[in-house]
């Protein structure tokens, strides 16, 4: 093959690639709205994206938010598929309009075409002219399997509180430095919301009285059986969420369901939401 063909291969194949990436974010657009990826045991999109179909977590995050624009401006697509904006311009878009709260379709419009034919950097510039709060990232990156580097913007109030404990904390270790202080932020923290799910010596009634009213003791039963994770499984595989749990009745209150151990389970909230859907209908 003649360097020119090469070329003009490449070409050719960028130009379907494009194409299958606005395919790809439209059927992620229908795979979310039939809730799929819950039904199959993943909590978020996020997680099915990263852990199913085995994209890196910035390729997923990427993907999420182009799609959310896509959604809502389906002329993205087109721009996309022509290469007049890319998928990682289009997540930038759409950051941009979940931090200034755009509701307005239009607006969204005039903003994917403000940024189209220009490149991350250049986009980057922009948001931060526009919306300076949004050109600062959380990030928190693997350094290794023991370290990571994380990097955050705190506001003035926070640096006061953070530099106040490190000096309280510093006439036992001298040299501590900030990432002491999250540790010991974190453990504190940790310690304090673990009490209100630890395990209780004492086993939860099995006949309780007839109430919505679940005991703190039989939840942390439930919490401690559990192990602080979604107990939502489908084809032999669990839910790995450990965000945003809530106690579930296996058989319904409204339909009978009691407060005993059996009949209690751990689901997140994404999953909790969906048996409901399933239980009392819900249109696709």
């Amino acid at each position: 093959m003649h360097n020119q063909e090469l070329v003009k291969y490449v070409e050719t194949l960028v130009k379907v690639e494009r194409r299958i990436s606005v395919k790809i974010l439209r059927h992620l657009i229908e795979i979310e709205k039939r809730r799929i990826h819950l039904d199959m045991g993943y909590a978020s999109l996020f997680v099915f994206l990263t852990k199913h179909l085995k994209y890196s977590e910035g390729s997923a995050y990427r993907r999420i938010e182009a799609m959310k624009l896509l959604r809502d401006v389906p002329d993205l697509g087109n721009k996309i598929a022509v290469g007049s904006i890319s998928v990682t311009v289009a997540a930038e878009v759409s950051r941009l309009v979940k931090i200034k709260k755009i509701k307005n379709k239009e607006t969204k419009q005039k903003l994917i075409n403000l940024f189209s034919n220009k490149n991350k950097k250049e986009v980057e510039e922009e948001i931060a002219k526009i919306a300076p709060k949004a050109a600062k990232k959380e990030k928190l990156i693997s350094i290794n399997s023991e370290e990571s580097h994380l990097e955050v913007t705190v506001s003035k109030e926070l640096r006061k509180k953070l530099e106040k404990l490190k000096a309280l904390l510093s006439h036992k270790n001298p040299s501590l430095k900030m990432s002491g202080v999250l540790e010991v932020m974190a453990d504190i923290a940790l310690k304090q919301l673990e009490k209100r799910t630890s395990p209780e010596i004492a086993r939860a009634s099995n006949n309780p009285k007839k109430s919505r009213y679940i005991p703190a003791k039989t939840k942390r039963i439930i919490f401690q059986r559990a192990k602080h994770q979604c107990e939502f499984t489908a084809q032999d595989k669990r839910c790995e969420s450990k965000h945003f749990l809530e106690i579930d009745h296996k058989h319904s209150y409204s339909h009978g369901g009691g407060n005993e151990t059996q009949n209690l389970q751990l689901l997140c909230r994404q999953h909790n939401q969906r048996k409901a859907e399933i239980e009392h209908g819900r249109q696709i």
